[in-house]
């Protein structure tokens, strides 16, 4: 779309595109043709040379770009949307999978100016269990951060979104009734729960 017009025009068919950091490029989800679930494609700024970049029994949402454009972050869940796993593609070589070292998260995402990655943490009890969830940031190092107070289970959490000065945590939630809300909050560190063995426990 020009912004200055308001006029924009379409340059092709599918969900949830992301911009590359240098604006050459958009990944986007698409339900190949024949097949009832969606995948990760990526095709040029002005709608040529799309690519199909992963081929799963999946359903693939919400591409965000490594800011090098190396690769690119999606949520694969499953059909009845019973669990959502963060997945990583490579724009070189075409692998693709699940991140090993990642729990179970409905949102995940690239900060547009770093590595670091963004995503929503459900919180783990030292008995196990799972209540709430939080944002948590892992930087380069493999350092974490955890933002803010914790979001109640009655929500569902979808799309995180980081501004780019990286003070600002968007997402979209559904309540309890189905409706769609956008919520914005500060990205503001929390000592709520620890790192302890490789997970965040509550305190």
């Amino acid at each position: 779309m020009n912004l200055e017009t308001k006029q924009g025009r379409k340059i092709g068919e599918g969900d949830d595109p992301a911009f590359s950091a240098d604006g050459k490029k958009i990944a986007f989800a698409r339900k190949p043709e024949g097949e009832d679930l969606r995948e990760i494609y990526t095709m040029d700024a002005d709608g040529k040379n799309v690519k199909r970049l992963t081929t799963t029994d999946l359903e693939c949402r919400d591409p965000s770009w490594r800011p090098d454009g190396s690769g690119i972050l999606f949520i694969a869940t499953n059909e009845d949307y019973t669990f959502h796993n963060p997945w990583y593609a490579s724009t070189a070589d075409g692998k693709f999978g699940s991140i090993p070292w990642l729990e179970t998260s409905s949102a995940v995402v690239y900060h547009p100016k770093s590595a670091d990655l963004y995503y929503l943490h459900s919180k783990r009890t030292k008995n196990d269990s799972f209540h709430n969830a939080v944002f948590v940031r892992r930087d380069v190092l493999g350092i974490l951060s955890v933002f803010r107070e914790p979001i109640s289970e009655q929500y569902e959490i979808e799309s995180c979104a980081i501004s780019w000065d990286g003070k600002y945590i968007g997402y979209m939630i559904y309540d309890t009734e189905a409706n769609v809300h956008i919520v914005a909050m500060e990205a503001i560190e929390s000592d709520i729960v620890k790192k302890a063995d490789n997970k965040l426990y509550v305190e």
